[in-house]
């Protein structure tokens, strides 16, 4: 996995690098003048989509780290998620259903679950 720039302003990703500078660098390919963009790390979905689809596209960002909007989404989904189904397996377990290592288990199964999803969402094979 090599880590990915971007060179952005507020609407188009202008440059795509292996380190800022890169980035910086690629975007002088696009555009003449630099003053306000910004570089930020990426992640490799949102790179391989900018360099499928050109930098004319939306993007999000997770913890200073710039995304896909899937990223993002599923970023933002995973806790509510994990939380139902939490719920789920603690009524079960409530009602006599499931014993505590079975949840145990299924917690880590369902943990494995969205980490293979985000990898998915990354472009990488789990």
């Amino acid at each position: 996995m090599t880590k990915q720039y971007i060179a952005h302003d507020d609407t188009h990703i202008h440059g795509l690098g292996q380190t800022p500078a890169g980035a910086e660098a690629d975007a002088l390919l696009n555009c003449r003048d630099l003053t306000g963009l910004k570089t930020a790390p990426c992640t490799e979905a949102l790179a391989l989509q900018v360099q499928n689809e050109g930098g004319a596209i939306t993007w999000d960002e997770i913890d200073g780290t710039a995304c896909t909007e899937a990223e993002h989404a599923l970023d933002q989904a995973a806790p509510a998620l994990f939380e139902v189904a939490k719920m789920v397996l603690d009524t079960s377990a409530a009602s006599k259903k499931l014993t505590a290592p079975q949840i145990q288990v299924a917690l880590a199964m369902l943990e494995g679950a969205a980490l293979d999803a985000i990898a998915k969402a990354e472009g990488k094979q789990t």
